[in-house]
């Protein structure tokens, strides 16, 4: 059973890279608000896997490695988030215009998969087993 989670809707998707010190791929959306993933994500465009976690930097047969944020910017980096859902395991989808959507996968029964971070506190993180802990001040 999904719920609505609100905090993301109308904010645009402005960034995203890679930190190497934290092991996160990091989200930046208007607002400010910071998208930090430690779980497995992918990208479902038009009803296919467009790009995996995991993808970045590797061949897959083309001339070059396949830069994520390069296939990012062509289906949701600057492109309003419509609407996002939480599972009953804390997965995250963050839905955008297109038929594309950030999908996260809550993956551990301990470790946090993901936390979302506003202006000066967290409001929202997916804790290991599937809970989800949320901020009482929307602010």
């Amino acid at each position: 059973m999904n719920k609505p989670y609100t905090h993301l809707d109308g904010r645009t998707l402005e960034s995203c890279h890679f930190d190497p010190d934290t092991h996160q791929w990091v989200f930046i959306f208007s607002g400010p608000v910071a998208l930090q993933v430690s779980a497995p994500w992918r990208v479902v465009s038009q009803g296919r896997i467009y790009l995996g976690y995991q993808d970045d930097g590797h061949i897959f047969g083309l001339t070059k490695p396949l830069n994520a944020v390069q296939r990012l910017e062509a289906v949701i980096i600057g492109r309003q988030v419509e609407a996002a859902n939480l599972s009953a395991t804390a997965d995250l989808a963050v839905i955008f215009p297109g038929a594309s959507t950030l999908e996260i996968f809550n993956s551990s029964g301990g470790y946090e998969g993901w936390q979302i971070n506003g202006p000066g506190k967290r409001w929202v993180v997916g804790m290991g087993g599937g809970a989800v802990s949320e901020s009482r001040d929307d602010g």
